[in-house]
């Protein structure tokens, strides 16, 4: 999607929450989204060439299909140590994308040691995850969570 077609868009990230890109601005020769803070109206500016710091919300069947995506099974992820699972899943929890924050999710739920560190990645995607679906099915927050919950133990 072209930068000027993003003006007017709800887009959604971890790092800022959800807002409304309402203009392009060019700083210093780098072009930077505008994006107007759904609940107290403050900007944030993002570069627009960040893909991976923030994502159009998606449609209500795109949701639905990535709600149903947690329900999977997934092959385990191996690591060297633990460390190298841990910065991983740091790592890898910054991009935006719903199919990966759900395999991560997937993958985090899976691990029966996860640290002090995997929950905090954990809770914080889904929360993300949770925001969006609220967004877009106009439940509850806690609702989508127990959702999301549901969905990962399978039920």
């Amino acid at each position: 999607m072209a930068h000027d077609e993003l003006i007017g868009k709800k887009v959604i990230s971890s790092e800022f929450g959800v807002g409304t890109v309402v203009s392009l601005d060019d700083m210093g020769g780098r072009i930077f989204l505008a994006i107007e803070g759904d609940t107290n109206r403050a900007k944030t500016f993002v570069p627009a060439d960040s893909t991976d710091s923030y994502r159009v919300v998606c449609s209500e069947s795109q949701i639905a299909t990535f709600l149903d995506s947690l329900s999977a099974e997934k092959e385990s992820l191996s690591f060297d140590s633990k460390k190298d699972r841990i910065n991983y899943f740091k790592i890898e929890s910054k991009k935006q994308g719903l199919k990966q924050i759900c395999d991560l999710l997937i993958e985090l739920h899976s691990l029966d040691d996860r640290g002090q560190t995997e929950e905090q990645v954990f809770q914080k995607l889904i929360d993300t995850f949770a925001l969006e679906h609220s967004i877009i099915t106009g439940e509850e927050i806690d609702a989508s969570k127990e959702l999301i919950a549901a969905k990962l133990n399978r039920a």
